[in-house]
């Protein structure tokens, strides 16, 4: 193994330039080995992706749970029942029950 590590570290250090620097450098620095950051980086990396994915899945099911569960209506804006729900809607809901919402938007003729 110890062979096999030293090899490598030779192709790495006439293969890249600035490896040898950019190693001595983490090794004084960090107190840490260049394969350390990296097997780090690479830990890092798969957590922030399960974290986007379980993100992505939370979404999912908020409109899931959105498009099955609540209820949507639709009433002309010229109609008058149109202007008295509203005023209902006004004074009675959303002083109550501060998580409710209200999207209007009027016809455009």
């Amino acid at each position: 193994m110890l062979v096999a590590r030293t090899a490598l570290q030779r192709l790495l250090d006439t293969s890249t330039p600035g490896f040898t620097f950019l190693r001595e450098f983490f090794a004084a620095w960090l107190k840490m080995d260049v394969t350390t950051i990296a097997a780090g980086l690479t830990i890092f990396g798969t957590i922030t992706g399960a974290f986007r994915d379980l993100q992505g899945l939370a979404l999912k099911m908020y409109w899931w749970f959105t498009k099955f569960f609540t209820a949507a209506i639709s009433i002309a804006s010229n109609d008058r029942l149109n202007k008295e729900i509203l005023n209902w809607i006004g004074t009675q809901v959303l002083e109550r029950q501060g998580t409710r919402i209200l999207t209007a938007r009027s016809e455009i003729m």
